[in-house]
């Protein structure tokens, strides 16, 4: 982008202020690390959110199946008296 400005001519430089064109480019700079960190946010995190949350399920149905395991039984009737 820096060099691009360097290949403006006279005119383009005084049409639009140093400052402006500064503000500009570091906006753009910005946009596109944001960009990037959302990428890497969604591409890295949100996997390993998914695995650890399976692997957190897993072992906890693990414990706590023997107790509700009553509760699904086919064989099982519940008696209203």
């Amino acid at each position: 982008m820096y060099e691009r400005i360097q290949t403006f001519s006279f005119s383009n430089i005084y049409k639009f202020s140093t400052a402006g064109l500064v503000t500009r480019m570091i906006t753009d700079v910005m946009n596109v690390q944001q960009a990037f960190q959302m990428s890497i946010r969604i591409c890295v995190r949100a996997p390993i959110m998914l695995v650890s949350a399976m692997i957190w399920k897993q072992r906890n149905f693990c414990q706590i199946y023997p107790a509700v395991k009553d509760l699904f039984d086919p064989q099982n009737e519940f008696k209203m008296g």
